[in-house]
């Protein structure tokens, strides 16, 4: 029986390589197209490029592990549904079909961080049923994204609003506390038409003129899902900001190009009129068509944190939700229907998973109670790329919470919604597709 095992850069290998080694039966495993890592906020890899090439049966059974992704979760993604594995080993994804089937269950993958800036390896290992091929390892690394503006975006400049994609090196920009600060660098990035339609990640949120209060943006602003909007004084995705009415997610029909602007700190740059965020490097760059320019302008520079604080779930960003429904004209009682959701993990001390309200669109608040007794508060709230993908509330129902010590297994765990005390129980907690 052979064995091969690939464990370098994915972006090395090239259409038509062959990873080492030949089964006894002569077959072997190609790569046709080798996926391009496409980096996310919900971190995606695209497989409808591997080929598998079998000489018995045709049929493969895949498994996906991780290697080093502490604090991530794996998502698999279908039809309105989300299923997901914790990194602690206790379940691995498995599926068993043919090479056509394999791709299409691989497309669902999708890593979910709990920090933006948080980088995962995850293992692919490839085998099929009559032992041709054994312990195939693919390692795949992946990086948070924070996200662009859309081309045709104004800018405001010292000079006046330019659209971002006419920014140049140098080109001074106007911050949001008022200073004038030279562009380091811009980088842009295009999706194909359909890819935009298809892919949750990709579509740009748009707020509409006046969404924000105080007349702002002046003109609809469109960025990208995890792009961060500065709102009393923090970074808040914009994903997380939609409301269905004046704050929206667009349907695209053609390519889509999104521009980022890069300046020698972590700032906030007034697009449309609004303060948001400019790009900040998290291991991220390579996601930019123009990476390389990069590097041949200022030579290789180390990944930096977030200098803007960010906010991306809790009671914070659920006050501010209020105020731009109000803005908004959206009635403050809203219908609500049965809870769905997912008690996921518990790592670190924290707690993790997502709850919706199956009718209404407001973000559930819930205690959580650890044997029976309430530990605290939490409000599902937080923006997941994995249930926007699945058709889930926008994706705005994950939640992140610290539980005591004596919380080491999640049947020890269960939700109770505070306007009536409808009950999630972590054995009972709906986990789709399993």
């Amino acid at each position: 029986m052979a064995s091969f095992t690939y464990d370098g850069n994915p972006n090395a290998l090239h259409n038509g390589d062959t990873i080492d080694g030949v089964p006894a039966d002569g077959s072997t495993m190609t790569v046709t197209t080798w996926p391009a890592l496409t980096f996310n906020p919900f971190q995606h890899a695209d497989f409808s490029g591997l080929s598998l090439v079998d000489g018995g049966d045709g049929t493969f059974t895949v498994t996906i592990g991780f290697l080093d992704a502490a604090g991530a979760t794996l998502a698999l993604v279908d039809d309105q549904n989300a299923t997901s594995y914790a990194q602690d080993g206790s379940t691995f994804p498995t599926f068993t079909g043919t090479t056509a089937a394999v791709t299409a269950w691989l497309q669902q993958l999708y890593v979910v961080g709990t920090n933006s800036a948080d980088s995962f390896t995850i293992q692919l290992a490839i085998g099929d049923d009559e032992g041709d091929l054994s312990a195939t390892l693919f390692n795949f690394t992946f990086e948070t994204l924070i996200a662009c503006y859309m081309e045709g975006t104004l800018i405001a400049t010292p000079s006046g609003q330019r659209p971002v994609e006419s920014l140049m090196r140098g080109d001074l920009v106007t911050t949001a506390d008022g200073s004038a600060k030279p562009v380091k660098w811009i980088g842009h990035r295009t999706y194909e038409a359909g890819f935009g339609a298809s892919e949750a990640f990709v579509r740009p949120v748009v707020f509409k003129a006046g969404s924000l209060g105080g007349g702002l943006p002046v003109r609809d602003l469109k960025v990208s899902p995890q792009h961060g909007m500065q709102i009393d004084g923090v970074m808040v995705p914009a994903a997380a900001l939609v409301n269905d009415v004046t704050i929206v997610r667009e349907e695209p029909t053609g390519a889509i190009t999104y521009f980022h602007i890069e300046l020698d700190g972590h700032e906030a740059v007034l697009a449309e009129g609004a303060a948001s965020e400019t790009f900040v490097d998290h291991n991220s760059r390579a996601m930019f068509d123009n990476a390389d320019e990069y590097s041949l302008i200022h030579g290789t520079a180390a990944p930096r944190p977030a200098e803007q604080p960010r906010l991306e779930e809790g009671f914070q960003l659920a006050a501010i939700r209020r105020r731009l429904a109000e803005i908004a004209g959206i009635p403050a009682n809203a219908p609500t229907g049965p809870v769905k959701g997912h008690l996921e993990r518990i790592a670190d001390g924290v707690l993790h998973g997502w709850l919706v309200d199956t009718v209404g669109a407001e973000a559930v608040e819930a205690e959580v109670l650890v044997d029976g007794e309430v530990v605290g508060r939490v409000v599902a709230n937080r923006y997941r790329g994995d249930l926007d993908q699945a058709g889930i509330r926008g994706g705005r129902g994950g939640f992140s919470i610290a539980v005591p010590a004596s919380a080491e297994r999640l049947e020890q765990v269960s939700l109770r919604r505070v306007i009536d005390g409808q009950i999630l129980v972590a054995p009972a907690a709906e986990t789709v597709r399993a």
